[in-house]
C-alpha cells in the first residue's frame, strides 16, 4: 500500500475539493483514508449546510467507501486508541484514525484542533488540503493536470471549464489551483 492519508469531513464537503482530492487517489498519488465516523459526519454536514438532502448524501459516501474500499479504517481499533489522543477533543476520532492505519498525513482544514505538539510524537503531519494538494501536484504534474481536465469533462449538470473547475478548486486550495493554471500556458 502507498503513501496514506486521512481525509478529515471538512476537506470531503465541497464537492469540487472532494472531487479533486479522489481523482488524484484514483491517479494513484496517494491512498485515502477515513473512518465511518467521518463519513458520517459528510453525511451530516452535507444535509445541515443546504448541500443536498439525506438522501444523496447518504449516496455520496456509499459511493467513496465503494470507490475506495481500502480507505476505511475499523472502527474497533479507533475507539480504542481514541481516548489516549491529547487534540481538541471533536478530532481525536480523526488522529485516532490515523494512527490506526499508519497514514503519515491527515488533511483538515482545521489545523488549530490538532498542535503540533498532538502529533509529531505520532509521525503524523497536519496539512491544509492546499499544502496537500501542492504537494500531489510537485509528484506527478502531469497527473495533477489530467485529474482536472477528467474532472472538468465529467461534469454535465452544469458543465464546466477546466478554468471555471479551478476557480471552485481555488476557494479551498487557491495554491494548487494557481500552480495548475501556470502549467496550463
Amino acid at each position: 500500500m502507498g503513501f496514506q492519508a486521512v481525509l478529515d469531513a471538512n476537506v470531503l464537503l465541497p464537492a469540487p475539493l472532494r472531487d479533486t482530492l479522489l481523482r488524484l487517489a484514483e491517479a494513484e498519488l496517494y491512498v485515502p483514508r477515513w473512518s465511518e465516523r467521518i463519513l458520517a459526519e459528510v453525511a451530516k454536514n452535507l444535509v445541515e449546510s443546504g448541500r443536498t438532502d439525506a438522501e444523496r448524501a447518504t449516496r455520496v459516501t456509499e459511493t467513496m467507501a465503494e470507490a475506495f474500499p481500502e480507505a476505511m479504517a475499523p472502527t474497533s481499533v479507533i475507539s480504542t486508541i481514541e481516548p489516549g489522543m491529547t487534540n481538541d477533543p471533536k478530532d481525536r476520532h480523526v488522529l485516532a484514525a490515523a494512527v490506526c492505519i499508519g497514514a503519515e498525513v491527515v488533511v483538515t482544514k482545521n489545523l488549530k484542533d490538532f498542535p503540533p505538539a498532538t502529533c509529531e510524537p505520532l509521525g503524523i503531519q497536519v496539512v491544509s488540503p492546499d499544502d496537500f494538494l501542492v504537494d500531489l501536484r510537485q509528484v506527478d504534474p502531469a497527473a495533477a493536470l489530467r485529474a482536472l481536465s477528467d474532472q472538468a469533462a465529467a461534469l454535465t449538470k452544469p458543465a464546466l471549464t477546466l478554468h471555471e473547475v479551478l476557480d471552485h478548486v481555488a476557494i479551498d486550495a487557491p495554491e494548487f489551483a494557481g500552480l495548475i493554471r501556470e502549467s496550463m500556458s
